[in-house]
């Protein structure tokens, strides 16, 4: 316990990047679970491997992944595929460029 208390004083003048440290981290672990899993379901619609989604479906956390194959179905229908395949494109670009956003910065408060 005496380490733990001379560490945390060792600490006390760098709480503020130590903080943004901690908060870039939860925020690439985010995006990281977030990024790959977000375009299986454009996919799995696209190819016919799953039956498009009509009704949209009520927001909730388990039914997640059954709002991102309606919404996906919706730009399909409404935009084309190949409008919509831009969409989730840019939409993967954005998360990955807030990722690795997140990495750099959370390596700059080291």
């Amino acid at each position: 316990m005496q380490g733990f208390k001379k560490i945390v004083q060792l600490i006390r003048p760098y709480h503020g990047l130590v903080l943004g440290n901690i908060l870039c981290n939860i925020g690439m672990a985010f995006f990281t679970v977030i990024s790959i899993p977000a375009i299986i379901p454009f996919f799995e619609i696209l190819f016919g491997l799953k039956p498009e989604i009509t009704v949209r479906p009520e927001l909730s956390f388990n039914n997640a992944l059954e709002l991102i194959r309606w919404q996906f179905t919706h730009w399909i229908n409404q935009f084309g595929s190949q409008t919509a395949l831009l969409y989730v494109c840019l939409t993967i670009i954005i998360l990955f460029l807030a990722k690795n956003t997140l990495r750099y910065f959370s390596m700059f408060f080291i």
